[in-house]
């Protein structure tokens, strides 16, 4: 009979001390130096075995970090509690404006008595940063016998995508929420339009006569942004105005703060020979911040440049605020989004995913007006 090679036998025993409970779901393992020496084989053996570890999703494994506990036995156990949590995983906080939306709307979709809820946000640090840290919140969740779903507003891409797995071994349901789940994971998902809904607002400003519209974006690499800036794209096709690569900028805040990053690319824009009579942003955090900068530089809205915002934070202030903006439907997407959980929860993982879409109306206010001649 062959001999079955060392990394394969390391890798069996651990999967084995995982299996029956030494490793939990969520725990770093020992340093490759300990779990050589007591399987009595070398450091490059035990490499290997964890490699091949992380490969089959047993394990997480980050640069400079000891592997995570990703598969355990807690499933077994699951069906033995009586009560169960949904977790929120919200971002930044539960404060901000789309957080407390989606909260209302969560809350208004709890309808099983034996359901609680929990919020859990990114805890970022100066060796953490937010993605790190919500992958950290998917493995404490993971490990949380009681944790039967999760809704949540990801921001890890394919980064976290083994963290996203472990929770699914841990036969928890997902469902995400304003951004679709990262590619080469499939899951339940409620969100907006966004393709459309940037599209009629950028018409919107066309329809007003600007030709010159920019649009200030960010550097996030999710659904959400991708559709809005190719509904800008879209709409300029439409009207047969051919799309400026200059006047689409990003707002990268990685070595900036967010506020002088948001300068930056605003006066980027307004140095160019032609600048633009009107822009878009891609969400109200940005839009809002434009305008004392706008301001600032002696560039008055909407008398020399008209604005449009995404998202409608200002709708529930006395006057609906100034900002003309595309009213995202939040609340409605958490009930949404609570109410396909409680069902994914029900029929496990059998049925197919699926992806529900809300509109986000434009919303007009007195930041946009026809376009002037200079």
């Amino acid at each position: 009979m062959r001999e079955v090679p060392l990394p394969i036998r390391v890798a069996t025993e651990l999967s084995q001390r995982i299996e029956e409970g030494e490793f939990r779901v969520g725990q770093k393992l020992p340093s490759e130096r300990l779990i050589a020496d007591q399987m009595g084989v070398s450091r490059q053996v035990v490499r290997q075995a964890i490699s091949d570890l992380c490969v089959q999703g047993v394990l997480d494994c980050q640069p400079r970090c000891r592997p995570v506990v990703l598969t355990g036995v807690r499933t077994k156990q699951r069906s033995s509690f009586r009560e169960r949590r949904i977790y929120l995983v919200a971002y930044p906080h539960v404060s901000d404006f789309i957080s407390s939306q989606l909260l209302k709307g969560v809350q208004r979709g709890m309808v099983e008595s034996d359901v609680s809820l929990a919020i859990s946000t990114p805890k970022p640090g100066r060796s953490l940063s937010w993605v790190d840290s919500q992958r950290e919140q998917l493995l404490r969740i993971a490990a949380d016998p009681l944790a039967a779903g999760v809704i949540i507003f990801y921001i890890g891409d394919k980064r976290n995508i083994a963290a996203l797995q472990a929770v699914r071994k841990a036969g928890i349901s997902m469902v995400f929420v304003d951004r679709h789940p990262p590619e080469g994971f499939e899951a339940d998902y409620v969100g907006t339009n966004n393709y459309d809904a940037a599209r009629i607002a950028v018409q919107h400003l066309i329809d007003l006569g600007h030709h010159r519209i920019g649009m200030l974006s960010n550097a996030e690499s999710v659904s959400s942004v991708r559709e809005r800036e190719d509904g800008y794209k879209a709409a300029l096709s439409d009207s047969e105005i051919e799309f400026d690569p200059e006047l689409l900028t990003l707002v990268n805040s990685d070595e900036l703060s967010f506020e002088e990053a948001t300068k930056q690319a605003i006066i980027r824009l307004f140095n160019l020979a032609d600048p633009p009579t009107a822009m878009f942003a891609v969400n109200d955090q940005i839009a809002l911040r434009m305008i004392p900068i706008l301001n600032g530089m002696g560039i008055k809205i909407p008398e020399q440049l008209s604005l449009v915002g995404f998202d409608g934070w200002l709708r529930w202030l006395p006057g609906g605020g100034t900002l003309t903006s595309a009213g995202q439907q939040f609340e409605r997407i958490g009930q949404l989004a609570t109410e396909l959980l409680h069902k994914r929860m029900q029929s496990g993982e059998t049925k197919a995913y699926r992806h529900l879409i809300l509109e986000a109306p434009l919303i007009l206010n007195d930041s946009t007006s026809v376009k002037r001649t200079r």
